[in-house]
């Protein structure tokens, strides 16, 4: 079964914020004005959602992914989260291979308005993963993130983070 992936709407965020429930403890997740604020401000930001449809045909929203254009010209995933009953059904290896479809389009239209240099290459994509997250890790190994650095106590004390970055290449 694989998931369609579309933009976030609305009526998305009570699901979305019940899967950041399941997948983060009360101290680490997001509220719901985060995902609210990613829904409406729409310029650069990405916010992804997959679904997929039962027996029935009845859709079921099962993961997102939120990623943004940040100060120094990268764009940084915010948050992947998968339904933890969906994980292991490539939904986030399919969220992040549209995240990088949806970038190269954008780079593209900046370039095209000249908002940005004709002659970019590239473009890094950034993120930061619990460092005992090991299915998280392994996909992103497999679509060729690569570690620079642990960052002690990011979640909080005693859960260090792990920062990875891909180089998108653009043509």
């Amino acid at each position: 079964m694989k998931p369609k992936i579309r933009l976030a709407a609305a009526y998305d965020i009570d699901a979305v914020f019940e899967i950041e429930k399941l997948c983060f403890d009360k101290l680490e997740q997001f509220d719901k004005n985060f995902f609210y604020l990613f829904l409406m401000r729409r310029n650069f930001e990405i916010f992804f959602v997959a679904t997929i449809e039962d027996e029935a045909q009845v859709s079921r929203l099962v993961g997102f992914i939120i990623a943004f254009l940040n100060k120094i010209g990268n764009y940084e995933i915010a948050t992947v989260n998968v339904h933890p009953d969906f994980r292991k059904k490539r939904i986030g290896y399919e969220l992040l291979v549209e995240l990088e479809k949806a970038i190269k389009v954008i780079i593209h239209e900046l370039v095209k308005s000249k908002k940005i240099d004709e002659n970019s290459q590239n473009i890094i994509i950034e993120l930061t993963v619990h460092d005992k997250n090991a299915a998280a890790i392994a996909l992103y190994d497999k679509l060729e993130y690569k570690r620079i650095e642990t960052i002690p106590n990011y979640y909080k004390k005693g859960k260090n983070g792990i920062r990875m970055i891909k180089s998108l290449k653009l043509k």
